[in-house]
Formats: C-alpha cells, sequence, structure tokens
C-alpha cells in the first residue's frame, strides 16, 4: 500500500529534514541525528505518541491534560487507539507515565498535505499528568519576535533517526538547537517541494548546516526555554525527501487563536503582551467588506492585520496568509 511520505524524525548530526511516513509502516521510525542524549528535566514537556507502546510521533505538553502535535501524525488514528507517554528520555525502559487520550482536535483545514500547512492538532488526555511535568507556554507574537527571529537558537527533540541511513529510530531522546530562519530562506532551501514554490506561510523554519529534523520526530516540540518558562514556538511538520535542508514546523504562535478555542488555553506574554487596550475601539471582521493592508479588525477574540489588500478573506479560514494574528484580546 503506498503511503504520502510525511512524518520527520529529528536528524540531528547531518544538517537534512525531511516529510514522510515509511512505506510499510504507519508508524514512525523514531530517531535523532548527531544530537545529543538530554535528561527530562532539560526537556519537562517533551511527550510520545504510542500506539500499542511503540512510540510513533512527538508532541508538546502545553496543559497537565493537554498535548500540542503535528496534524499528519493523527491520520488513520482514533483517540482509542494512542496513549502519550511523559516522563521517559530510554524508551527501553519503564520510565514516565501513559495517559490514555479521550478527545482528538485536528485542524479543520488539515488538507493531508503538509506543504499546504494547517498541520497542527491536539490531544485531550482522560487524566492530568503528574506535578513534575512542566507544560510549555503558548507564546504571543512579541514574544515570537523576542526570542524566535531569525538567527535565535530553538530546541527541537524526540527520538528520530540519528543517521540518514538507518530506518530505525534512536531509543533514547536527544535534542539539538536549530537557528530560525525566514520563510524566504526557507522556501530557497525546500519551497520546490511544494505546489506554489513557497512554503506555508503557517510554518516556522530552522536549519542548520550540522543537524536537522526527520523521519520519527513529527509533531514534537520546538521550544525556547526563557527564565524558568518554556515557549513551543512550533511543531515539527516537514522538510526534503533526502532529510538534507531546512526543516518546516507549524508556527504554534498563528495558530493561538484555535488553541484556545479548542482548549481554553491562553498565551503567555509575560512583559511583552501587547497592551490589552489594543483591541479597543476595533471593529469585528465582516464578510463583505474590502480591507487594506494594515486594516485590523477582531474575530473570535482576536486581533489580526491584514498584511495586503483583500476582500473579506475570514481570519480563521485564511488559506493565502492575509491575515496576520496580533494577540488574543482579553
Amino acid at each position: 500500500m503506498k503511503v504520502q511520505v510525511k512524518l520527520l524524525s529529528v536528524l540531528i548530526a547531518g544538517a537534512f529534514s525531511s516529510a514522510f511516513v515509511q512505506a510499510d509502516d504507519n508508524s514512525v521510525s523514531p530517531r535523532i541525528i548527531g544530537g545529543s542524549e538530554v535528561s527530562h528535566s532539560t526537556v519537562p514537556y517533551q511527550v510520545a505518541l504510542t500506539r500499542n507502546r511503540n512510540q510513533f510521533c512527538g508532541g508538546t505538553l502545553i496543559a497537565p491534560n493537554w498535548v500540542l502535535t503535528a496534524a499528519h501524525c493523527l491520520d488513520g488514528v482514533s483517540a482509542s487507539q494512542m496513549q502519550i507517554r511523559i516522563g521517559a528520555t530510554d524508551l527501553r525502559t519503564n520510565q514516565g507515565e501513559y495517559h490514555n487520550v479521550s478527545r482528538i482536535h485536528v485542524h479543520e483545514q488539515w488538507s493531508g498535505n503538509v506543504t499546504r500547512g494547517r498541520d497542527i492538532a491536539l490531544l485531550r488526555l482522560s487524566s492530568s499528568v503528574s506535578s513534575q511535568y512542566k507544560p510549555a507556554k503558548l507564546p504571543t507574537p512579541a514574544l515570537k519576535a523576542q526570542l524566535a527571529s531569525p538567527g535565535s537558537d530553538v530546541k527541537v527533540s524526540g527520538w528520530g533517526r540519528y543517521t540518514r541511513s538507518s530506518r530505525a529510530g534512536s531509543p533514547v531522546l536527544k535534542a539539538t538547537n536549530l537557528p530560525v530562519i525566514s520563510n524566504a530562506q526557507c522556501s530557497n532551501f525546500i519551497g520546490h517541494n511544494t505546489a506554489t514554490g513557497q512554503v506555508p506561510s503557517d510554518n516556522i523554519c530552522g536549519y542548520d548546516t550540522r543537524s536537522t529534523a526527520c523521519h520519527g520526530d513529527s509533531g514534537g516540540p520546538f521550544v525556547k526555554q526563557s527564565g524558568n518558562d518554556f515557549y513551543v514556538f512550533g511543531a515539527v511538520s516537514w522538510g526534503s525527501p533526502q532529510c538534507d535542508s531546512a526543516t518546516a514546523f507549524a508556527d504554534v504562535t498563528q495558530f493561538v487563536p484555535w488553541i484556545t478555542r479548542k482548549s481554553g488555553i491562553s498565551p503567555d506574554g509575560g512583559t511583552t503582551t501587547p497592551p490589552a487596550d489594543a483591541c479597543s475601539g476595533v471593529a469585528s471582521w465582516e464578510l463583505y467588506k474590502q480591507y487594506n493592508q494594515g486594516d485590523r479588525v477582531i474575530a473570535n477574540g482576536s486581533l489580526f492585520e491584514s498584511n495586503v489588500s483583500q476582500w473579506g478573506v475570514n481570519p480563521f479560514s485564511d488559506y493565502w496568509g492575509y491575515w496576520n494574528l496580533v494577540q488574543t484580546c482579553n
């Protein structure tokens, strides 16, 4: 049976990312290439998605009973078929704890194609994880500019392949830092794999000549620590089939309104959160209205700004990237 190439694992030794599932297996080959082994205390938000106790994707704990992951990890998977595992660094041991999944939320505009974006999903757990595990916080656009702008190092972690030639994954959790690159740079690296020649506007990319992501770590965290807090900026999505270029992550900042609607979890902006009164006096989005570049609207409790002149594109059905999320309004 032919299976579309999608799932990624973190290749941390050789500068390569990819986007595919193995053709003869619906599970992901868990491995990291060239990364360093890490303790769970350094990535206390790291989650493994499992089926029959076998890891097939990664995820990020964002609340005691919520996990963020990639939509493509859940193609053909029901909540009753999976569990999450947290607290394990070596999958061969009995470390950590398992939790059942009570509900899966896949983005409504997920097309089944990683190169078209909207590759994001949420898992609601049947029970909360122990307090020793620390969720990563949702970022604001201001925090993204501060902590995850091009040139900033952001950590990717998982059990993905540790050599490009290997088909099996690392049983031990590994991590590496990837410098963020602009979407224009990312398109130069991997845009030829898309129909438009451009990476989706809802992606954030990382690239290093010595490390990247590949088979096995799809859905896993792209996280930056600031003080005692961790902020999740991406979920591993896709890259080149050869795992030899940039890695594209779902840009969490752009999905915060959707995440908040589904889970009730709000972003943590710290001192850099835009003031709440930025929403004051802004009109609600209207369907049959022309908007110009720079126009702002309120939609579903969030403030958006138009990137271009356009005719009534819904900010929450924005396939073309016409709108930027400014902040969630109080």
